[in-house]
């Protein structure tokens, strides 16, 4: 009974993790020039409660999702550097790099966890 329900919620998961892609990426192009304040903030947290690791890995390693979220969200990692008055773009996307780096590697682990759970 019990796996059934999280097979359940992966699957109502994944639904909204497709619907908050369309909303933040409405051309498809990886543009993610969506309006959607909400489809930037909430379509991580649905990829990755659906365990969608490879579209989670696309979508945290996309520098431009990573602006656009920053834009929509205030991501404060990056507005941090912004804020600081002598970051230029430069500075920017090394602080971009570094948190994807960590996340990187995150997600890294979380795939090979993944993989030693099923089989």
């Amino acid at each position: 009974m019990l796996q059934n329900n999280r097979v359940a919620e992966a699957q109502v998961c994944a639904k909204l993790a497709a619907y908050f892609t369309r909303m933040a990426d409405p051309h498809g192009d990886h543009s993610w020039s969506g309006a959607s304040r909400r489809a930037h903030q909430d379509l991580v947290y649905y990829q990755l409660r659906a365990l969608m690791l490879p579209e989670l890995r696309t979508t945290l390693g996309s520098l431009k999702f990573i602006r656009a979220r920053a834009t929509h969200v205030r991501y404060r990692c990056v507005l941090t550097v912004v804020a600081c008055g002598d970051a230029d773009a430069s500075a920017v996307d090394t602080a971009v790099r570094r948190v994807l780096a960590v996340w990187n590697t995150c997600f890294v682990t979380t795939t090979m966890h993944k993989r030693s759970c099923v089989r």
